[in-house]
């Protein structure tokens, strides 16, 4: 029951800064990017969550896996351009070659295809280090951009 509380609140803290986006009146594509950013976020946490032993919710592996794949196609319109230097806390913006950037938005994507096919792998046979490994992967895909600017969106 505690595992579901917590992923009730992760949605509806996702559905929240959703609409928080749409009724924003400055820097609201900024915003917007952070809302696709925390989306990657909740749900690796909530994949965490549901493969602890004992979860009711543990059949939703693969349905955050997926989401998390579809929310990857998201990151092919994040490039600002080569005219957006600085974001609203002041911080450059790092990527002045679009193809760099394109670069690390396919590792990301490729790492959330692995972790569908690792979910799914899970889901079938609890294959818990296959599925942290790709967790992982995922994570190090976040990384690999916000580690160079963790400010960034």
């Amino acid at each position: 029951m505690k595992h579901g509380l917590k992923i009730l609140a992760a949605v509806g803290i996702l559905a929240f800064s959703t609409v928080s986006v749409a009724h924003s009146e400055t820097n609201g594509e900024l915003d917007y990017l952070r809302s696709v950013m925390n989306i990657f976020r909740l749900h690796i946490h909530a994949i965490e969550q549901t493969i602890e032993p004992g979860s009711s919710y543990s059949d939703n592996v693969v349905r955050h896996a997926a989401a998390i794949r579809q929310t990857s196609g998201l990151l092919d319109h994040a490039y600002p351009g080569k005219d957006s230097k600085v974001n609203s806390r002041g911080h450059e913006w790092p990527w002045e070659d679009e193809e760099a950037f394109r670069e690390r938005v396919s590792v990301s994507q490729d790492s959330a295809k692995e972790l569908v096919s690792a979910a799914k792998k899970w889901n079938a046979n609890h294959d818990t280090p296959n599925l942290l490994d790709a967790i992982e992967g995922v994570k190090q895909g976040c990384r690999n951009c916000h580690g160079d600017l963790r400010n960034w969106p």
